[in-house]
């Protein structure tokens, strides 16, 4: 295949590097230039140049640049490294330009933008030669021959040698070198031979073991004169198989230019180079831009070395290079580019070549082009109707003529877009795209649309179960599908990814108004070497690759596995309307295993009305009771729910604040609880769970008994070495002394030649034993919780155990009353079983002496040292099956029943055989303890203060001594309803005095309420209303227990009626209130005197024309009596007063007021001065500014104001004089002075 491209030179100068020239003991040189923004030097700071191993400091003390030449010796490193150390850093900044082209290398900013621990710039100084090898074109090389200079290696330390008019970069750990190679690798990476015949003739960029690291390695040609050309080309044959190689880059530069141009970067094509044997490709670059010039080329390989072959698979076949004249009749198309893509069409062009169609070939797929094809008469085609999210390959070529066609052009593969989901969004990393591996070697395969980046030794990968059992999450956070989530994993290497991180598909938020971002996190580990987690990022980027860092956390999340995942909830308001992506990014403390930062259930969604509250947490526990508290969403009131873990029925109570108190609970169990806010009554906000909490530990009641069989018995690990054991035990010592009490889980808990095969039942339910971590004498103490003996007779302890084991000594068994010394009540003598498959044995204790007492028993376990060292750590003494127990002699009650039951009283009644018991009772569903208790009680006894119609509970025991007591009987019973009330009566009305009388049953209480405030109470009543009025008069009747009735009657109370209105209001307008009127229920009418009329308490009326007018307003009361009363009022025009003022004299005016016709006109002149009438005059006094206030009355006797300003001003006298300077024949030059008072100014 040939590959032959054009390219446009004022856009290929793709960037700029040193030249690595031809000659091979020239000096690199450099100039330094120091610049000072304000003129006064770099104040103290300074630069560090470091040329080898030598390191020179640079700076300069005045003035605003400096200029320094820096010079270094073939194969000499450079790093210039800001040091900074002075004032005013903002001022300072430098570049860095090659001498001898003058190119600038390097350009910073301020100072105080610089690191100080990283050189800004670094370069090597490139071998050369003295002399220049130069040839004409047309110029061939097929790297054949050693008398031409072409020598492979002969091992991993060397490199051979190349023609000695070509250049190479220096030994590191990727070299060009002569094939064949002197590594291994060769079936997967490299050609199996030469271009033409299969040989060794060509060059290769290869792999190597031992040297500097480098991805990169760079080859250049000697000079090719291009004078005698017209249309000159470079063309070469190259071979690219290999998974780590990722691309060969070509460019030129002239002798005289000083940079290299890329003229095109080469990538291995999937499919074109499946193996050794796929054949070599070739690629040929027109360089008619460069005809009269003397070139050189340079090619670049790069590798990729972070997969996991560490870049070993990256060898690149250089063969065949040839410069000469284009003579082809027909060229391929060159420079394939995808100009647009979407997610069901890609548009590409291509250089044109002159023919009159092309035609286009392309396929689904990765792999050689077959089918679809299409003759176009341009240089463009779009690709449609693709399917979303696939990969397509594509060709073209050219169509000179009938049977003249080009060869292809090189493939272009193209990847259709996933386009922008329509949010709401959500990613559970269930679907079947995702796919978690069996194990944590592998990443798995990522869902359609992500991305993600990191390296073959840390990565996010897809999981479905935690790393171990000591990391990570023991499920995904919704356990309902396949259990996926998304987890960092690391497994080798020495650097940690510039950028682990995997990206969301884009989503657009077009269709939600308050749209948010949600995610689950989950972070713990045991390893006691990652104490320090990394820092866990989320990223929103939006299409006009504006990113916002919108959340940050660091550190261990969860304290087991089991904690609860941690929701993220962050606003997107600033997005709205957006088209976003999301990455979730981590940088790790460390490079070692036990970081597994978890994500699950990604979406974006509309935040919900009723916002969600956060930050649950448990402030503190006891026996029966926890604290709780949260940040609320936004609402007022919450509401709580909680039940015991492993049951259905929640308890559901609501709180005003954001902390609840929990009551009710039972010692030493595991609660869940869940809170959400109410914001309304129809808007409440999602459930959110806090974490799950044990209550205290209590004092059990004997008969007790464990047989350890709950999680929260767990065996010693290499990660948890102490174990655990159960909330209410006591241990003394832990994995960190010689000898401690743990858990276990099953016989291979423990070491060799000690401990039993399973538990005491046959079975791996649990067990606890004593562990050993060094030899040598020790004990080991664990005490159970405290049991009370009150309720037992004859009480007893008994346990079972197993004591295999050479290094046992002893085993103690001691019991204490609260606050008491312990008693020896069990004693063993080094090891009870012959074998770890012997059965268990039981030991019962009598404690008769502690009957009714409190008491703690504790095991006290005695290693010894074993008679061979080989036995040293064979020392499990083991408990199983803990029971105290005995005799009950104060039996239940029995015959409870309730009779007479009535609204709001029951009599109970039982048999018991003690004289004395305890009664509590409440409504059906208390909780024991909280009822109402009645101690002592005996029976029959009878219960008062009942609510009708509820069903009550009541337990009854007998309490035979001071310290014991029976267990409860119990019965329920329903007391009757409350009877129905009926309110009926005669309410009579005499003048302002009423009556009321109840004709309904006399046996309810009446309450006479008479709608003024005022109540009466009884069967009959009277009462007397001071002021007239209509009134709502109610009866209430009312029964004891509760229940009631109303009937209402509507009173009118008539007495004198009294008419009065006030008027108020400037001009025509008129505001007429009759408010202060007296009687019941009065109505009104109104004559404003010019024929209009109005009904109603307050009027405004609005005068046609000013004049005088009687205004008559009629009151009438409930009764029917009218009073009227009149007011004969003045109306008068709304006038706008104004004044002008005119100068009379230097501090004289006079004043002339408008309108004219008014009743009277009065003046203040604003210097203490008054006047009256329409035209004054007035002189002032002194010289300044004055408010002058003009106040007019007009007919009716309403006063307007007017104000405006005068100022007064001194005399002005001026004078001049002059002087003359010269006079001649062009003119005469005079001087002229000014002499001014009362004036600031003056015009020639």
């Amino acid at each position: 295949m040939q590959l032959k491209r054009s390219f446009p030179f004022s856009q290929v100068i793709l960037g700029l590097s040193l030249l690595l020239s031809i000659q091979a003991t020239a000096q690199c040189s450099y100039t330094l230039t120091l610049l000072d923004s304000y003129g006064d030097g770099w104040n103290g700071n300074s630069i560090d140049v470091m040329v080898g191993s030598t390191t020179s400091t640079y700076s300069f003390s005045s003035g605003s640049v400096a200029t320094f030449s820096i010079t270094a010796a073939a194969g000499d490193s450079l790093s210039f490294e800001w040091q900074g150390g002075g004032n005013y850093q903002d001022e300072c900044t430098f570049n860095i330009a090659n001498t001898t082209t003058g190119g600038i290398l390097y350009s910073s900013p301020a100072g105080n933008l610089l690191s100080t621990s990283v050189p800004q710039y670094t370069v090597t100084c490139s071998s050369s030669n003295q002399s220049t090898c130069l040839y004409s074109s047309p110029y061939f090389e097929e790297f054949s021959g050693a008398g031409s200079g072409w020598i492979a290696p002969t091992n991993q330390f060397n490199i051979g040698s190349l023609n000695s008019c070509w250049n190479r970069d220096s030994y590191t750990k990727y070299n060009w070198i002569k094939a064949p190679s002197p590594s291994g690798f060769a079936s997967f990476t490299g050609p199996s031979g030469d271009h033409t015949n299969g040989g060794q003739g060509y060059l290769v960029c290869d792999p190597y073991q031992f040297g500097t690291g480098s991805s990169s390695s760079s080859l250049i040609t000697p000079y090719v004169d291009l004078a005698n050309d017209s249309a000159p080309q470079v063309s070469f044959w190259y071979h690219m198989f290999g998974s780590d190689i990722e691309r060969l880059e070509i460019a030129i530069t002239t002798d005289t230019a000083g940079i290299w141009t890329v003229l095109d970067s080469l990538l291995p094509i999937a499919g074109t180079f499946a193996s050794s044997n796929s054949p070599w490709q070739q690629a040929v670059y027109p360089i008619s831009n460069y005809i009269n010039d003397t070139v050189a080329f340079k090619f670049t390989a790069f590798r990729n070395t972070t997969n996991s072959s560490f870049g070993n698979y990256s060898r690149v076949g250089l063969d065949d290079l040839s410069v000469t004249e284009d003579t082809s009749s027909c060229s391929s198309p060159l420079n394939l580019q995808l100009v647009s893509l979407s997610i069901s069409t890609a548009q590409v062009t291509w250089d044109t070549t002159g023919a009159s169609n092309y035609q286009v070939q392309w396929a689904q797929g990765t792999t050689a082009v077959s089918g679809n094809t299409a003759i176009v008469s341009n240089n463009s085609y779009n690709l449609s109707g693709l399917a979303s999210n696939s990969t397509y390959t594509l060709r073209v070529r050219s169509i000179c003529g009938t049977n003249d066609t080009s060869g292809w052009s090189s493939n272009l593969t193209v990847t259709t877009s996933c386009g922008a989901f329509l949010a709401p969004w959500v990613e559970d990393f269930e679907g079947s795209d995702w796919v978690a591996p069996l194990s944590w070697f592998s990443q798995g395969t990522f869902g359609d649309c992500f991305i993600d980046s990191g390296s073959t030794g840390f990565y996010w990968k897809v999981a479905q179960s935690p790393k171990n059992q000591n990391e990570g999450p023991s499920t995904d956070h919704t356990p309902t599908g396949g259990g996926k989530f998304l987890a960092t994993n690391y497994r080798f290497g020495s650097t940690a990814p510039a950028n682990l991180s995997f990206t969301s598909p884009w989503v657009a938020l077009d269709s939600l108004t308050n749209p948010e971002l949600r995610f689950w996190l989950h972070a713990f580990t045991t390893n006691s070497l990652t104490q320090s987690f990394g820092r866990l990022t989320a990223t929103i980027e939006k299409l006009n690759g504006q990113s916002t860092l919108v959340f940050d956390t660091t550190g261990a999340l969860q304290g087991n596995q089991t904690g609860l995942w941690k929701e993220v909830i962050v606003p997107l308001s600033y997005a709205s309307s957006d088209t976003i992506r999301v990455t979730i990014g981590y940088k790790p403390a460390g490079l070692y295993s036990g970081q597994p930062f978890s994500v699950d259930d990604l979406s974006i969604k509309e935040a919900p009305a009723c916002p969600q509250p956060r930050y649950l947490k448990t402030l503190s526990v006891t026996t029966t009771s926890a604290t709780i508290k949260w940040s609320t969403g936004g609402a007022t009131n919450h509401q709580v729910r909680y039940k015991k873990v492993n049951t259905t029925a929640w308890n559901v109570i609501s709180a005003s604040t954001t902390q609840a108190f929990l009551a009710g609970l039972d010692p030493n169990t595991e609660y869940r609880w869940e809170v959400r806010d109410s914001c309304n009554s129809t808007e409440k906000s999602v459930w959110v769970r806090g974490p799950n909490f044990y209550t205290s530990c209590t004092i059990y009641t004997a008969p007790y008994s464990n047989n350890f069989s709950n999680n929260q018995w767990q065996g010693p690990t290499n990660f948890n070495p102490s174990g655990e054991i159960g909330n209410c035990f006591s241990r003394f010592e832990d994995s960190n002394d010689p000898y401690f009490w743990t858990g276990a889980r099953s016989g291979f808990d423990h070491y060799f030649q000690t401990g039993p095969v399973n538990d005491h039942t046959g079975g791996s339910s649990g067990y606890f034993f004593s562990r050993i971590t060094s030899i040598g004498i020790d004990t080991a103490k664990i005490e159970l919780p405290a049991v009370y003996l009150g309720q037992v007779q004859i009480p007893e302890f008994s346990f079972w155990y197993h004591m295999k084991g050479p290094g046992i000594g002893e085993l103690n068994v001691y019991i204490r009353k609260l606050g008491g010394s312990d008693t020896l009540i069990a004693n063993f003598n080094g090891q009870q079983q012959a074998n770890s498959q012997a059965a268990w044995l039981k030991k019962t204790c009598a404690i008769n002496a502690f009957q009714g007492d409190t008491v703690i028993v504790s095991f006290q376990a005695i290693k010894a040292i074993a008679s061979s060292p080989f036995f040293s750590f064979a020392t499990a003494i083991c408990i199983d099956d803990v029971s105290f127990d005995g005799t009950s002699t104060c039996p239940a009650p029995t015959m409870l029943s309730a009779t007479n039951v009535s609204t709001n009283s029951a009599t109970l009644t039982w048999q018991g055989t003690s004289t004395q018991s305890i009664l509590e009772y409440g409504p059906a569903g208390f909780n024991i303890g909280n009822g109402q208790i009645v101690d002592p009680v005996s029976s029959p006894y009878n219960l008062t203060g009942l609510l009708p119609n509820t069903t009550y509970t009541v337990f009854v025991k007998d309490s035979c001594t001071a310290n014991l007591v029976s267990s409860n009987t119990t019965i329920n019973f329903t007391t009757t309803p409350c009877p129905a009330v009926t309110a009926q009566g005669n309410i009579s009305l005499s003048g302002t005095t009423v009556t009321g009388i109840n004709t309904a049953s006399t046996n309810d209480s009446i309450l006479w309420i008479w709608g003024d405030g005022n109540s009466s109470i009884g069967d009959s009543a009277t009462y007397t209303y001071s002021a007239p009025g209509v009134y709502q008069a109610q009866q209430i009747a009312y029964n004891y227990c509760g229940n009631a009735d109303t009937t209402t009657s509507t009173l009118t109370v008539c007495s004198t009626v009294i008419s009065v209105f006030n008027v108020t209001g400037l001009g025509l307008v008129k505001n007429f209130g009759a408010g202060a009127s007296i009687g019941a229920a009065l109505s009104y009418s109104w004559s404003f005197g010019d024929g209009s009329t109005a009904n109603i308490v307050s009027p405004s009326h609005t005068y046609a024309i000013p004049g005088n007018y009687t205004v008559t307003l009629v009151v009438t009361d409930a009764c029917g009596t009218s009073i009227s009363s009149s007011q004969t009022i003045s109306v008068c025009p709304l006038i706008t007063p104004i004044f002008s003022s005119t100068i009379t004299g230097t501090s004289s005016f006079n004043f002339l007021a408008q309108p004219n016709g008014l009743a009277a006109y009065s003046w203040d002149f604003g210097d203490g001065n008054n006047g009256n009438g329409i035209n004054v005059a007035h002189s002032y006094s002194n010289i300044g500014t004055f408010a002058v206030t003009l106040t007019c009355t007009d007919t009716c006797g309403y006063q307007f104001t007017f104000i405006d300003t005068v100022s007064t001003c001194p005399a002005v006298n001026a004078n001049f004089s002059f002087n003359i300077i010269s006079s001649g024949a062009s003119g005469m030059l005079v001087s002229f002075f000014a002499t001014l008072t009362g004036t600031s100014g003056l015009i020639w």
